[in-house]
């Protein structure tokens, strides 16, 4: 559409220009033939100037009428673009939420990670205190008493946050 646009007005500043220059020519003629006397003086244009300057003046109009024809596509393409598309600042606002938002996840996750490895910790401790030597082995209600009568959560987790 830019290219047609100023294709148009190249067009439109050229007919301009050859309009000018015929109306130069024009005065040149009626100048010549007013010094001249009135004898000579039977049209001040030729036909075939005159319909060129004609042709010129509605070629004109129509590249005019196209040229503004177009200016109110643009306009109303540019209405319609707006209404359709997001503003640069809503953009902005969601990645900086979704960077946000994978920040909390990160965090999240290394808590995550930190407690996992706590887990894994209490379980090696319970497992060399109970002699466990393998997934399989059952635990009897007697182990389970005795990691309960040691509180050995909260004995853990003291001596690891000193």
């Amino acid at each position: 559409m830019k290219a047609c646009t100023l294709k148009l007005e190249m067009d439109l500043n050229e007919n301009e220009q050859s309009l000018a220059e015929a109306e130069k020519e024009a005065t040149k003629l009626e100048r010549s033939c007013s010094t001249l006397s009135n004898i000579c003086r039977t049209e001040p244009l030729t036909p075939h100037t005159y319909l060129d300057l004609l042709k010129l003046i509605e070629s004109t109009k129509k590249m005019s009428e196209k040229c503004n024809s177009l200016t109110e596509d643009f306009e109303e393409f540019g209405k319609e673009a707006a209404e359709r598309l997001a503003p640069a600042n809503m953009i902005g606002k969601l990645i900086d939420t979704h960077n946000n938002v994978l920040t909390s996840f990160e965090k999240q996750i290394e808590d995550l990670a930190g407690k996992v490895s706590l887990i894994a910790n209490e379980y090696e401790d319970i497992t060399e205190i109970l002699s466990i030597s393998s997934l399989s082995t059952t635990c009897t209600c007697e182990m389970a008493k005795e990691v309960l009568a040691k509180d050995f959560c909260n004995d853990y987790i003291l001596r690891n946050n000193r």
